[in-house]
Parts: C-alpha cells; structure tokens; sequence
C-alpha cells in the first residue's frame, strides 16, 4: 500500500484488533502500522506461528484494510463498519472527523454517546471535539469504559458525520449574540449568575468561569447531570443582563443586575465578586509585598510556594482561582486568604502603617517574645522564658509534652520517645512521637529565621529572629563542625562569651540540629565503668561490625566509629558523649568487653559471648584445615540454624547446598521434598549463603545472632586469598587440595561447599562477595560532628 507517512505513524490500535493480538503485537514492539506493514512483508510466515490461531483475526483485518483503500487514502469509517463497530481501544483517528466543522465540533456529548460519557467528562472530555482530538492520540484512563461502551461512543460519532455527510444535522449557533461578548464578563466565576445548586453541577464538571459554560449555552442537552435546558435559559438570560449593565472598559453595575435578577440574588458571592473588584485597586504596596506566609494558611503555604506564590500581590492577581490552578489549593483556601486580607487592610493606619499586633491577635496567632530584647546578653538570658512561652502557644498535647519534657528540661528531667509515647496514650508508637518532635524543631528553625512559623502558630519579633538570622550566616558553609567550634562560632555571631552560650547549649543545639540529644558529660565515670585502657593493639584494632551489637553498632559505624579503638579514643576525647551515642544499650554492650579483657589486653571471646547471651561457634577450637573440614558441614549447619531465622533454612543447606554436585538434588525436587515453591527455595538459599559471607568472610557480626571464632575465621581468609585467585571452580579445588595437608577425600567433599559461601552460588558465576573479604581498618575518629539540619540554609 502506497500511503502517506502519516498512515505509517499510526497507532496499531486504530485497526482495533482484539486485545490478545494488540498485545501479541506490541510485544514484539510492532505497535505501529508502519513496522507491522514491514513486519508482514518481510517476515509473514514467523509472525504466523508466533500469533498462532490469532493471526486469522490479523489477516482479515489487512483484507477490509485493503478493500477501503483508494489510491493514498483510507476510509476508516467504513473499515470500521466492515468491522462491525467492534472497538477494543479508545483510539479512533481518520481525516473524516477532523472535517467536521467548527460548529459540530463545539456540540456538547449528550447521553446519545451512551453511558461512557461520565468517564470522559472526568478526563475533561465534554464536546465533540475534544473527543475528536482524544480519539485522535489515544484516550488513556478511562475507567469503566470496554467495548461496548466504546462502540457507543465512537458509533454516535460515525452517525453523527454521516447525518453532517447527508446534510441531515441540524445545528443551532453555538456561540451567543454578539452582544453578550461586551465586557470582560466571561471571565467572571460561575457563582455570578445566581444559578443556586447547579453551581456545584457545574463545577464538579469543569465549568468554573463563564467562559467554561460558553460551549453549552445553546444547547438542547449536557451530558451534565441535573444541568438542562432550563438551567442554560437562565444562564443565558443572566449573561445578557450583566451585558447590558457594563460596557467594554467599564465596571459592572452589581447593584442594578442584583436589582434586575427577580429573585432574592446570593448577597454574600456578587459582595465577595464586588470587594474582590474593588479592594485590588484600595490595597497599599505594604500589603500587596508582604510575604504570603502572614495570611498564616497552614499547610496550603507550602503549596502556594511551589506555584511561585511567594507575595499577597501574586495570590490577588489570580483570584478568584480556576479549579486546579494551585493543586490542592481551593475555593476554602482562596476565602481565607481574602479575609485575612481584609484584616490587614482594617489594621492599616491612615500614615500607612499596620497594627500588626491587632491583626494577629484578630487570627489567633501568638508574637513572641512578649518582652523587648536589646542585647545579646538579654537574649540568651530570656531564651528560657521564650521557650515556656512557646510552650504556652502550643495547642496539639502531644507537642506541648514534647516540647516540655524533651528540650525545655534537664537531662535527668529529660523523657524517652517511648515514655512520652506511653503517656499519652491512644495507642500512639515512638515512631510517630519522633516524627511530631522532628517537624515541630524544623517548624521552629523556619520560624525563629523567617519570623513566621504555623505550628505553633507563631509570630516571632524581627529583632528577636536577627540574633537567629546571624547565626545562621556564620553556620551557612559549613555542613558539620564539631560542639566546640559550634559554641564558638554562635558566640562569635551573638558577641557574647562563651559560658553564656554554654548554659543555654542544650535549648540551642536541638535547634540547630534538628534533633534533641544528651549533652551530659561524665567522662571519669564512664572511664571507670569501662576500663579499656589496657587494651592491646590486636584488640583494639578488632572491627566493631565483629562485636554483634545490633544496632547501636549500626549507628556508631555510620557515625565512623569502625573498631574498638576508635570506640575507645572516642570516649576519651568526648566525642561519644556529644554524638549522643553513650546510651544505657551502648554502656551494656562496652561493659561485656570491659568484663571479658583478659590480663594480656585481650578480648576473651568465650567469655565476651557468655555475658551478650550468643553462642559462640564451632563450639570447639579447630586448630587445623583437617579438623575444619571434618567439621565443616556441622560446623555451618550448627551456624545457619542459630544465626537465621528463615525457615527450612537448615535442611536446604544440609540436602543442597553442602551436596558435591554428582548427588545435588534440584531445586525443583527439594521444593517437593519441603512442600514448598521453588523460587522461595532458591530465595533463602542465596540468603543462607549471603549470611555465611558476611560471618565468616565479610566480618560482619552486627546483624547475627552468633559470634565465630577467630581462629575459624583465620582459616576462611586463606580460603578467600586462594579464591581471589583462583576465578574458576576447578583450578580452585585443584590449589585446595594441593595446599591442604589433609585427607584429600575428605577434603574434595567439602571443596564444592566452601566454594559456594565463597562464590554466593554453587557452580556459578563469580560475585562480588569477596570484596567485603578485606576489611579496612580506618583511623580513629574525626573530632564529633554536629549535623546543621537546614538550620543554616532556611534564612
């Protein structure tokens, strides 16, 4: 077929084929006609056998295709005829519809179109030429729209050509007098004429201005529910009344269409229409630059920001809003924006100047500090009274019991998450008590910089956020600086001394921070409690991921704490303490290696495990490769069943896993063995063998349930140096049983196994397992670091 490239381009969904060869087709990415055309030239017989019974439904669709062909163009109508009427997508695109005349075009869907119509008004779909040009490009998410109610709605619009085809269409205008396009009135909210509860109709359907409702004025029918012909005569007549009281360039006169109605008009929207008209023009330069954040809006200042909404004057410049225009920004926001507005313009002095302390004690918004503060010693001196009047203008009881038994208290004083969790009540979790505590700081941070914070709703002083605004600058490059430095550089911004700033540390940090943390020093005690000084340098260097400390071991490796040295020196200098990470867990956990030194500065592993509670394996000593290999089967199952707790973990690693290849039983034939499925078969034995990686080979402890020997772990890091070596399975096994002064039997036996934790799969190919083989001792630890939360980038 010679057509144009145009026809190429098409979708393959226009030839609506079921929806089993669509997608056969798409699947081998012929979703165009163009490379479905190619694809049947040059490669029928494979796309045959490939379609199966299905490609009789393609071949008859090519044959009425080439039956409405005419030279170069294509009657797709009457393709679609020879088809039935049959239509599996929303897609429908031929020259004929886009010859239909402006006038048809701007025809509304009526329930001529059939059922279907509900789902396209939801996607905005509401004349026939937005049909047209949905149909054209394909309409995606329409819900509860199949075949059926697709060949109503595309076979109404092929009668629909055919009666304009037959000259049997009659169509009223579709655009009204022109006397009704005086004035900027189309531009006006439906609310303007009155229509009562069919203003909600309209709305819900996407006719928010008058010039939304343009297209249906004139006809018969909508395919908008409880809005009919009678609604549209009122529409009608309500236009060409507030035509006749305005004229181009002029304003409309409320008072006389208000009068002209012959019914009791809605006061309280032609008032809100006419203040808006009116208060743009009175409202002062102050007010219109005034940041956004004083409406105080809540949570929809955060939306407005994001649609670069940043003074009054660009909120006043697009109210009244069009539906969506701001996502989640509506018509509620929009009035409670207008009468904070209102307020600032009742407090607005003659001289020009705003009663700000009228206006906020008119919304319920708290200025903060009550005092007058005119030096830096006078503001860190009353920094705890302002706390107890934030605390005061605290309306949630969570946060005000956060705020007071969290940062307004000393250490002692000082609640857990969970205490203040359990307080409350309501079945409310730490978690969710230390979500609240982090927003309710950052809300603070943005308010005591910015002068505006909305929970609480607070007004702070300009000269009172000044001293914040200073610190913040000196803070602004720097991403994480050490306590010290800290007290020194908000010192040096406040000008004052530093034992100042120091006892108000604790008010100041979590502010600064993001978070409340202990700032209790006590470095004899802990000193005494874990006396590690004696420690020897094989001891110190052991690696903290070795300790099995759960998570307090997670948190102080993140922190760059990476071995027992590091741990100890941290302690020593401080840093510990002021990263929050001396803890009652962590005292526990450093007690047990305090307890289990020996008199050579050892670790006693026996004794370390017996005081953590985990079992320390093998249970025995194994001196040589002899004795590991012997024992190696039980030795790993003994591992695997008291480090995890995956189920039929073991018995997958006793029947598979430790199995020489010859007697391996498949995964299928273990999965019916276990009475359970394949793939979760596979799962949890790529888990087991990740696990006894990361035990014996990575180091890592802190997330088992076991400690291993470190003489067994010796043995594994000669295994793992021979495996580096040696990428193939078989030259592997070869160096191991040359170097192994054992029985070779029992050697080739557990070759295959320890290749496998070695390699994370049997037989395959090589993982990146062995690159957490070699661990690398850091050097101590950098001074603390105090994390800046947005703290110096918020002003």
């Amino acid at each position: 077929m010679n057509q144009s490239p145009e026809f190429y381009e098409l979708s393959i969904d226009n030839l609506q084929l079921n929806n089993r060869v669509a997608a056969l087709l798409k699947k081998r990415g012929l979703s165009k006609i163009g490379t479905l055309f190619a694809e049947v030239s040059g490669n029928w017989p494979a796309l045959k056998r490939s379609l199966g019974t299905a490609a009789t439904d393609l071949t008859g669709a090519f044959s009425d295709l080439q039956s409405v062909t005419d030279g170069s163009s294509v009657d797709w109508i009457k393709y679609w005829k020879l088809r039935q009427l049959v239509f599996y997508f929303p897609y429908a695109s031929c020259d004929q519809f886009k010859a239909l005349p402006e006038n048809v075009r701007r025809m509304p869907l009526d329930s001529s179109f059939g059922p279907g119509i509900n789902s396209l008004s939801e996607r905005g779909i509401l004349t026939v030429g937005c049909l047209i040009d949905g149909l054209a490009i394909g309409i995606g998410g329409l819900k509860g729209v199949g075949p059926s109610k697709l060949q109503q709605i595309i076979g109404q619009l092929i009668q629909l050509y055919d009666a304009w085809i037959a000259g049997e269409l009659a169509i009223a205008e579709t655009l009204p007098p022109e006397q009704v396009e005086n004035g900027d009135i189309f531009s006006l909210p439906v609310e303007a004429l009155n229509l009562g509860v069919k203003e909600r109709w309209l709305k819900k359907h996407g006719i928010v201005t008058l010039s939304d409702l343009k297209p249906f004025l004139y006809r018969r029918k909508t395919s908008i529910p409880n809005v009919g012909h009678s609604t549209l005569r009122r529409a009608r007549a309500r236009i060409e009344l507030l035509t006749s009281q305005s004229s181009e360039g002029t304003q409309l006169d409320w008072a006389g269409y208000a009068a002209s109605l012959g019914e009791e008009p809605n006061v309280f929207l032609l008032q809100q229409i006419q203040k808006h008209q009116d208060k743009n023009k009175a409202i002062s330069e102050r007010i219109r630059n005034l940041p956004i954040e004083i409406l105080y809006l809540g949570v929809k200042e955060k939306h407005l920001l994001e649609a670069d909404v940043r003074i009054i004057d660009d909120l006043l410049k697009r109210i009244p809003l069009r539906r969506g225009e701001i996502p989640r920004v509506g018509p509620s926001t929009e009035k409670l924006a207008q009468k904070r507005v209102s307020l600032l313009l009742a407090a607005e002095c003659e001289q020009g100047d705003i009663d700000f302390q009228s206006y906020f004690n008119e919304i319920g918004v708290t200025i903060i500090p009550s005092f007058e503060v005119s030096s830096a010693r006078e503001f860190l001196s009353s920094l705890r009274d302002v706390f107890r009047e934030i605390e005061t203008a605290l309306r949630d009881d969570l946060l005000r019991a956060i705020f007071a038994n969290r940062l307004c208290c000393s250490d002692d004083e000082k609640m857990t998450l969970e205490e203040i969790a359990q307080a409350y009540g309501g079945g409310i979790t730490r978690e969710r008590v230390r979500q609240r505590e982090a927003k309710l700081l950052s809300s603070l941070a943005d308010g005591l910089l910015r002068g505006f914070s909305s929970e609480p709703a607070i007004f702070f002083k300009e000269d009172y956020c000044l001293y914040w605004v200073k610190a913040a600058q000196r803070l602004e490059s720097i991403d994480e600086i050490s306590l010290p430095d800290l007290v020194s550089a908000v010192a040096g911004a406040w000008e004052s001394e530093l034992g100042e700033v120091e006892a108000v540390l604790p008010l100041i940090l979590p502010i600064i921070s993001g978070e409340i943390t202990s700032l209790k020093v006590n470095f004899k005690e802990r000193l005494e409690l874990v006396n590690l000084g004696s420690l020897s340098n094989a001891a110190r260097h052991i690696p903290l991921s070795r300790l099995c400390w759960g998570l307090v071991g997670r948190k102080l490796i993140d922190l760059g704490y990476k071995s027992l040295g590091d741990i100890v020196d941290g302690l020593r200098d401080g840093y510990l303490e002021a990263d929050g990470a001396v803890t009652p867990h962590f005292i526990s956990k450093l007690s047990a290696v305090s307890e289990s030194i020996d008199g050579n500065g050892e670790l006693n592993w026996g004794g370390y495990a017996e005081k953590l509670g985990v079992p320390l394996l093998p249970e025995c000593e194994r001196g040589t490769q002899f004795d590991v290999f012997e024992n190696l089967i039980l030795d790993l199952d003994k591992i695997i069943s008291l480090g995890t707790t995956r189920k039929n973990a073991s018995e997958i690693f006793r029947l598979r896993t430790s199995q020489v290849a010859t007697v391996r039983p498949t995964l299928q034939k273990l999965a019916e063995q276990l009475k359970a499925h394949q793939p979760g078969v596979k799962r949890i034995e790529t888990d087991i063998l990740g696990f006894l990686n990361d035990a014996l080979v990575g180091l890592s402890d802190s997330q088992k349930r076991v400690l291993i020997r470190p003489s067994y772990l010796q043995h594994w890091s000669e295994f793992a140096e021979l495996y580096a070596a040696n990428p193939n399975f078989t030259d592997f096994q070869s160096k191991l049983l040359k170097s192994t002064y054992c029985d070779q039997e029992v050697a080739a036996r557990v070759s295959s196994t320890v290749w496998a934790v070695l390699n994370g799969y049997p037989y395959g190919r090589k993982s990146k397992a062995l690159d957490r083989a070699h661990y690398s001792h850091q050097t101590p630890l950098n001074n603390k670091r105090i994390v800046l939360r947005g703290f110096r980038r918020a002003h």
